[in-house]
């Protein structure tokens, strides 16, 4: 029955579509379809999830629970540009490099299934520093792989909820992505235990860092886009409400 009430967005009544009140606004009633088009032409700001006029949350029933453990947010200060993962390279290789030092370069013991080499160990002598430079970078970005791969894979488990649906979307890239980290030992026994060419090994070692830079940026890229389709796909309705403006709460209408 049409009682005078249109949709403020299609303009249209209540005979084919029921109306509901999604805010505070107290003349405001829209058709569910009509705002649920409305939020995905603003998916990416505040219109999504409030009113614009009167600034209230919409009450928002939805099929699972909405997934929040965006990697973005927490990473992205921490690899925002090539140029400060040089600077994380930079520090990292210093302090590595120092800790080698003391320790008679337990690195190339570790890298080198727990036997020194001596003669590898010549090879970078026989070189400039640049060469010490390169091999510090790229250990350097394998254990950042690895620190961020735990950090993601601790916060998957703990944080998102459709894990099957996620696992389905990404676990074959992850699993190429993490492989692909272990770079700084393929170098090593494919390039110089194998080939024995030192040469090739200091370049490879160069452009290792850039690969591990980029994997991380498409996991985190992966990640978020995955985050984003699973609450994308994720069946939402929205509850009518009913503003009170004498105890300031919005109260639930009843849904036969």
């Amino acid at each position: 029955m049409n009682d005078g009430r249109e949709c403020r967005i299609c303009m249209i009544g209540d005979d084919e579509e029921e109306l509901i009140q999604p805010c505070r606004c107290t003349t405001a009633y829209v058709h569910e379809s009509c705002l649920q088009k409305w939020r995905e032409e603003n998916i990416d700001n505040e219109r999504y999830n409030q009113c614009e006029i009167c600034k209230a949350d919409y009450l928002i029933r939805r099929e699972f629970p909405k997934e929040t453990f965006e990697l973005e947010k927490t990473c992205s200060a921490f690899f925002p540009s090539f140029c400060i993962y040089i600077g994380y390279l930079l520090l990292g290789s210093l302090i590595i490099g120092f800790t080698d030092t003391i320790t008679d370069v337990y690195s190339v013991t570790i890298m080198n299934h727990g036997y020194q080499d001596n003669k590898f160990i010549n090879d970078l002598d026989s070189g400039d520093s640049f060469t010490w430079c390169l091999y510090y970078a790229n250990y350097t970005s394998y254990l950042m792989c690895m620190i961020f791969s735990v950090y993601v894979t601790i916060g998957i488990l703990m944080k998102v909820h459709r894990k099957k649906e996620y696992f389905k979307e990404t676990l074959g890239k992850y699993v190429f992505y993490f492989l692909l980290s272990w770079n700084y030992f393929y170098n090593y026994l494919i390039f110089y235990k194998g080939m024995k060419r030192f040469d090739i090994y200091t370049i490879a070692t160069a452009i290792s860092c850039v690969i591990n830079y980029v994997s991380i940026k498409n996991v985190l890229s992966l990640h978020n886009n995955t985050i984003k389709k699973l609450n994308t796909d994720n069946m939402e309705s929205i509850i009518s409400v009913r503003y009170n403006p004498l105890i300031e709460i919005p109260a639930i209408d009843d849904i036969v």
